[in-house]
Parts: structure tokens; sequence; C-alpha cells
């Protein structure tokens, strides 16, 4: 028995969205209401209604552990090997534990709201043009805001704005 494998690369770039996140202001302070505009760009550049999940975070937990989620682009797109199998796909079994349902550390949370704002579903219209309004948490000098989005059909993108005072560029 001869097999072969060849690989066909197909270009997924028109298939991304560019997600633009703007503050209306330069500067804000813990407590301060924040309006963010949201835009979303097909790849010719021109806007595209999408929805987008928005979560703004404390950028200090980015210290502590940066984002695990690999970017929406490579996670739908990206390469992935050739994982064919003649038996059997997935021989592991899970079954939980103990320490699944523990809330250790909970209560070193409560001083500090680590999120200050989060939506699975911020819209933007036939122009791409969305927006919204939170208030920073009283202990929040540092934030990240991070969209993540996709279409009705098959485009997904993501884009993130580092809050001022974090020292960091977008």
């Amino acid at each position: 028995l001869v097999t072969s494998v060849l690989p066909v690369f197909v270009s997924p770039q028109n298939r991304f969205i560019k997600v633009e996140l703007e503050n209306a202001e330069r500067q804000y302070r813990p407590g301060d209401k924040v309006k963010m505009a949201v835009r979303t760009k097909g790849a010719d550049g021109k806007g595209i209604s999408a929805s987008v999940g928005l979560a703004v975070v404390d950028e200090a937990v980015f210290l502590v552990q940066d984002r695990l989620a690999p970017s929406i682009e490579k996670f739908f797109y990206g390469k992935r090997p050739n994982r064919t199998r003649l038996s059997y796909s997935f021989p592991q079994i899970f079954t939980g534990g103990a320490a699944k349902d523990s809330s250790d550390g909970e209560a070193d949370r409560t001083k500090f709201r680590d999120t200050a704002f989060f939506s699975a579903h911020v819209e933007t219209d036939e122009s791409g043009k969305g927006s919204v309004e939170l208030v920073l948490p009283g202990n929040m000098k540092t934030w990240r805001a991070t969209g993540v989005a996709s279409d009705k059909g098959d485009r997904v993108g993501q884009g993130r704005l580092l809050g001022p005072g974090s020292g960091l560029r977008p």
C-alpha cells in the first residue's frame, strides 16, 4: 500500500476582519466613564456588519498570565496537520475531579475588580461602526480591551487596545 499527501495552500486573507478599538478621550482615570468606538472592516478596508465579543480587563492580569487563547484567525484558518487515523481518534477518558469545583483563591479576588466590561455581542452596523460605554473600577489604572469578531459568513478577526497609563502600544 502506497500513500501520498500533497499540501494545498488557499490564502484566507479575504476571510479576516480587522477590528479597531478607539477611546473617545486620550486619558481616563479610575472611576471615569469610558466611551469606546468599535469598528469592523473587511479585507478591502470597507466597513462590515459583525458581532464583536469585547472584554476590558485590568492589564495586571496579563503580568501574571498572558492570554492563553490562540488568535482567532489561526484557530479557524491556521495550518493544520493531517491527523487522520485508521483506528479510534480519541482514546482518552476525562472524568473531572475534586479540584474542578474548588473555590480556592476566590476570597483574594473580592477586593479588586479585574474585569471592567464584558459583552459577547457588541454589534457593528453595515458601515462597521459600533460603540460601548463603561465605567472603570476604582482600582483599575491600566487596562486592555480585546475584541474578537465574526460575521454571518465565515470571516473572523480580533483587535486590542491598551488603555491610557499602560505604557504599552496597541
